[in-house]
């Protein structure tokens, strides 16, 4: 499997599988096809504490997964010397993305990364931003009981690491540094549409030829019209979809919160689905301080990339996304070459991780 993924044939079993070139979306599919063939739920951020084949074999040869599995990963040691650097998971819960980050940072610097709390069947028990965050900060204290904490996260994961600062802050601890990775803020509507975006260039025609000229045009009037009716499924569709999200996590929180095991259809929710009902209940505080926002610049011209690289820039007019009302200091803004995940990838990565080191010796 390791040599097919990492696509050579000279690998040892104690070979760490990202000096061999691995990286975050090989990792899912290394181990998408690792619980495949060995009937497992391992979750990705496992590459990160068993990142050879010697150590993963111990992991595969346990008898039964973990019943809940840990939020707090170890990525890097480094030196006591250092502060931590604490990132949170993106809206699909994945951490192992900010493994080509923390290998940019100072290798003295310690770094973590969080995941959600959850088990096998429930890939996250908790169904509340506050509590996501309040579970995450009891984990990380565990490790480092007294701050200052530097925290930080991509999309959701910035928000997140936006409330974690916040309940620390409330609790008497220093949080110099909140990094905000290409994250619109929560109560920010973005300023451009599904409609925008599937009618610029419509819109465009129409402005250089005149609509006259345009519902004359036997070839134009066809795709404006596929167009309409395109935008008309996918807003029914989405409709129908957050209708039936909302009434499922409404289910799943009443029975976390009971303590109750959960019926079959309520199991194997998806993050990002629980994620954005409790975004739609969560009104975030005000940090005391100034956060630091990360702007991706530009998205990725691949057309063989497997996700949206779309910079948050590209979707709302405000150049803080946002986050300008919910800092005591204002934003201090950073922008980053690669789109809204590519700016993880190397060569993107490293010009950010040495932007959050940079920032960070100026905090302490």
């Amino acid at each position: 499997l390791w040599r097919h993924v990492l696509q050579t044939e000279f690998i040892s079993t104690d070979d760490n599988f990202f000096d061999l070139g691995g990286h975050s979306l090989l990792a899912v599919e290394l181990i998408s096809k690792v619980n495949q063939a060995f009937e497992k739920t391992l979750p990705v951020v496992t590459l990160f504490e068993s990142p050879t084949i010697e150590e993963l074999a111990g992991i595969i040869n346990a008898e039964e997964d973990p019943t809940v599995q840990k939020s707090l990963f170890c990525v890097r040691s480094g030196s006591d010397k250092e502060t931590p650097f604490y990132f949170v998971h993106d809206v699909d819960g994945e951490a192992i993305l900010y493994h080509g980050l923390a290998n940019s940072i100072s290798p003295d610097r310690p770094v973590y990364v969080l995941r959600p709390y959850g088990t096998a069947e429930c890939p996250i028990l908790h169904s509340r931003i506050k509590d996501m965050a309040a579970h995450y900060i009891d984990e990380i204290k565990q490790i480092q009981p007294n701050g200052p904490y530097h925290v930080g996260g991509l999309c959701a994961g910035g928000v997140i690491a936006f409330e974690m600062a916040c309940q620390l802050q409330d609790s008497g601890d220093d949080v110099p540094m909140v990094a905000i990775l290409d994250a619109l803020e929560i109560t920010t509507k973005p300023s451009r549409s599904i409609w925008d975006r599937r009618f610029g260039s419509v819109s465009t025609v129409i402005h250089e030829k005149g609509l006259r000229k345009v519902l004359l045009d036997k070839n134009t009037v066809p795709t404006l019209l596929g167009k309409i009716k395109n935008a008309l499924i996918y807003e029914i569709s989405t409709r129908s979809k957050n209708i039936y999200d909302l009434v499922r996590v409404n289910y799943y929180k009443r029975y976390i919160d009971a303590e109750r095991a959960l019926p079959q259809i309520l199991k194997s929710i998806p993050v990002a689905t629980v994620y954005r009902i409790a975004r739609k209940k969560y009104f975030p505080g005000i940090y005391q301080g100034q956060l630091v926002l990360f702007r991706a610049t530009e998205a990725t011209k691949d057309e063989n990339v497997p996700f949206d690289d779309t910079p948050v820039r590209e979707i709302t007019s405000d150049p803080t996304f946002g986050w300008n009302k919910r800092a005591t200091r204002g934003v201090h803004l950073e922008d980053i070459p690669g789109g809204h995940s590519t700016m993880l990838h190397k060569p993107n990565v490293t010009v950010l991780g040495k932007k959050i080191e940079e920032l960070l010796q100026n905090t302490e």
